[in-house]
């Protein structure tokens, strides 16, 4: 599985905004493309959702017809702080190697977040 979790503002390049539930929906669709899934999935929003998750502000990961994970902003009742998360099971689908440029490029934007 792969798994993040996102809080608190980022630096988009020209100015600081805080993260959004649209923000980690990008970040998720950047990874989908990277992994080779692109044109293969959709975000699902018409199931129920764990009680830990935002109804209105959450959806499941289809790829190829599957449900692979899901995205959202954790529930008022879980964290008082705004947070986002996202898994993905990669356990039933295939997906391209991840190279040394796509994990030099993840320790970069960790240590990007950590310093802020």
């Amino acid at each position: 599985s792969l798994g993040a979790l996102m809080s608190g503002m980022y630096w988009t390049g020209l100015e600081t905004k805080a993260v959004d539930f649209y923000v980690l929906k990008g970040v998720t669709e950047e990874l989908l493309d990277y992994l080779g899934f692109n044109g293969r999935y959709s975000f699902v929003t018409n199931k129920e959702f764990p009680a830990e998750l935002h109804p209105y502000q959450s959806a499941y990961i289809n790829v190829n017809n599957d449900i692979v994970g899901f995205i959202g902003k954790l529930h008022p009742n879980t964290s008082k702080q705004d947070a986002y998360v996202l898994e993905i099971n990669l356990d039933n689908v295939e997906y391209k190697s991840f190279s040394v440029e796509l994990l030099n490029s993840s320790r970069a934007l960790i240590s990007f977040f950590n310093s802020l």
